[in-house]
């Protein structure tokens, strides 16, 4: 089945039979350059709207019958379809050649159509091409639909260079396309620049343009504004797409950096216009972040364990210090007050406490006398005194008896305690009212100063 480009198309899987075929049994089908593929129509209906090249192929209808006694069966039909377009040459972007003098150039022109369609090559000034012994035209099919006419100019001239022109026709209508046959020369500069930057890298995003008529690659030359260390990235092939791209690496953050793609053939190279970029600061990534964290976590739990283990320590100590004092049994008569002292003693009061160990005896004239004890009636109890060194005749007539003694305490005063806190009233020695009057004897004095002893050892044991 044939139809032209534009005309209506559709399709109907009739099958006459009984019983009827089961409802929404029915499978479409359409192969097409070796290859299958099933259509989502379940009806016998196949509506393709307005044909066009596309709907070129072989179609399959199948549907299922049911009989009465449980027997299943399948019937197929296929219907090859053929619609009719014209010519349409597909590489009109291939539009220049480039070749040096002496060479070989090639120029092609692919298209497609229903039917196939025949190609006629002409030059700048309108002439048919034939085939000569420096020109040849030869005509293919690369799969089902693609025609491939081909034009190959063998050692090329001057006067070769210019305008050729491919003209594709068949029953439909025609296409042209024109390629312009150039010198080789050097390639253009690459187009439409682009820099996306990180941290450490930078992508260099470009356009390719015109290969000068050679195979051409590119370089990238990067530079460091502030460092003036620059590099350069050499031998980058061209992609199959029209854009490419390349990463530079190992860049510093936060730094100025101007990048240079050049355009590289055999003829030469161009460069494109420089472009700077600034790369980004770098960032606290997990690893790091995460390692000088847990650095500081680990210190302050080691600082505060050491706390810990220091307090239990002194605590520990200080315990330990306390048990010891309390179970060791208190030094008599040296770690006890004097007030407890003398509760132990019994009646003996602060003040022979305090004296006790401590007898002197005193002197006189240079000789060592015995000083009587004081008898009483009453029982009193036995206090040993200390008699001061009887005055002698070049010492100050005034001398005090209640001056402290070098070995007493310095809350004591001739052996008795001053009572709240106030020091105990002097008491001077009788002097003689008259100068004139004779000194007393030895004897005298020994027992005047025995009589003073003695009450003054009866006040100390009222107290």
């Amino acid at each position: 089945m044939a139809v032209s480009e534009g005309k209506a198309l559709s399709l109907n899987c009739t099958v006459d039979s009984q019983p009827k075929p089961m409802p929404n049994s029915y499978e479409w089908k359409l192969e097409r350059d070796g290859k299958v593929t099933i259509l989502s129509e379940k009806s016998p209906y196949l509506d393709l709207g307005s044909a066009s090249g596309d709907n070129t192929g072989n179609y399959t209808c199948t549907t299922t019958i049911q009989f009465s006694d449980g027997v299943v069966e399948t019937e197929t039909a296929s219907l090859a379809v053929t619609v009719k377009t014209a010519p349409k040459i597909v590489n009109k972007d291939d539009n220049t050649v480039n070749a040096k003098v002496g060479s070989t150039a090639v120029l092609e022109c692919k298209g497609e159509g229903e039917p196939d369609p025949q190609f006629q090559w002409t030059n700048s000034t309108d002439g048919d091409i034939e085939n000569s012994d420096r020109f040849m035209i030869e005509q293919k099919v690369d799969g089902s639909v693609l025609v491939i006419s081909t034009l190959t100019i063998s050692s090329v001239s001057n006067a070769d260079y210019g305008i050729y022109r491919c003209t594709a026709t068949n029953d439909v209508g025609t296409d042209t396309f024109q390629v312009e046959l150039k010198a080789r020369s050097k390639p253009e500069a690459p187009k439409d620049v682009k820099l996306v930057q990180g941290s450490s890298s930078i992508v260099v995003e470009w356009t390719p343009g015109y290969d000068g008529g050679d195979m051409q690659t590119f370089i990238i030359e990067y530079k460091n504004l502030e460092t003036k260390y620059q590099d350069k990235v050499a031998g980058i092939k061209a992609g199959p797409g029209l854009r490419m791209n390349h990463t530079l690496k190992g860049l510093n953050p936060k730094s100025e950096y101007q990048i240079t793609v050049i355009a590289v053939n055999s003829e030469g190279n161009v460069p494109a216009a420089p472009s700077t970029v600034k790369t980004d600061a770098a960032p606290k990534a997990a690893g790091q972040t995460g390692s000088n964290g847990g650095v500081i976590a680990a210190i302050i739990i080691v600082i505060i364990v050491l706390i810990i283990v220091i307090t239990v320590l002194v605590v520990f100590i200080l315990r330990r210090k306390k048990a010891q004092r309390l179970a060791q049994p208190q030094k008599k008569d040296e770690e006890m007050p004097l007030n407890q002292k003398a509760d132990e003693k019994g009646e003996k009061g602060v003040t022979e406490f305090a004296l006790e160990g401590e007898k002197k005896e005193p002197e006189a004239d240079g000789k060592n006398e015995e000083s009587q004890p004081l008898k009483s009636n009453e029982e009193k109890p036995e206090v040993d005194e200390k008699i001061e060194d009887v005055p002698k005749k070049d010492e100050p007539e005034s001398t005090y008896v209640n001056a402290p003694r070098p070995d007493e305490p310095p809350f004591m005063i001739n052996g008795s305690t001053p009572e709240d806190g106030q020091p105990p009233e002097e008491t001077k020695v009788d002097e003689p009212e008259n100068e004139n009057e004779p000194e007393k004897e030895p004897e005298q004095a020994e027992e005047q100063v025995s009589e003073d002893a003695k009450e003054q050892a009866d006040e100390t044991t009222q107290d």
